[in-house]
């Protein structure tokens, strides 16, 4: 409410990541108008060791209408990033949870996917196999799929061709 809208604004200094990242998606949900202002006092926080507080700052920021283009585009970029193999399991699989959200069909993104499904954590391959079980059922994405293993080097095509022919 917004008889408590300053006092759930202190939260944004709280020192645990996690109760800056839920008053930030609370705040931006509840007061649209200062959305702008909550992204401009935590930019700069990445939060613990998985990042969800940057990946749901990224996210908040491609979602936000008034945000430059450019903004957002370096968002998703940043998105993209997280998703690579540069960084662990966790962060990876948040971050590709997301962009499977916002964009599924990104080359990038299905790309990333795949690579998931050769990791050596059981956990995190599964999510990378359902994921891709899942999205190769919906033809358009199948068809981008064999489409890009007529285009990729050896490794990913294979990898491509593995899912592509599964029963």
């Amino acid at each position: 409410p917004k008889a408590f809208q300053s006092q759930y604004e202190t939260l944004l200094e709280d020192n645990s990541y996690f109760t800056k990242e839920i008053a930030l998606m609370h705040l931006c949900e509840s007061f649209p108008e200062n959305r702008l202002r909550y992204l401009e006092q935590t930019k700069n926080i990445e939060g613990n060791n998985d990042k969800s507080f940057r990946l749901t700052w990224l996210a908040l920021a491609m979602n936000t209408d008034s945000l430059s283009e450019e903004i957002k585009a370096n968002s998703y970029q940043q998105l993209l990033d997280f998703a690579s193999e540069k960084y662990e399991s966790s962060v990876r699989q948040n971050a590709l949870e997301l962009l499977l959200q916002l964009n599924p069909n990104d080359e990038k993104v299905i790309e990333l996917l795949f690579k998931t499904t050769v990791h050596h954590k059981w956990q995190f391959t599964k999510f990378g196999r359902d994921n891709v079980r899942s999205l190769l059922k919906n033809q358009e994405y199948r068809t981008q799929v064999e489409q890009m293993a007529t285009t990729s080097d050896a490794n990913m095509k294979e990898l491509y061709l593995k899912y592509l022919n599964e029963k």
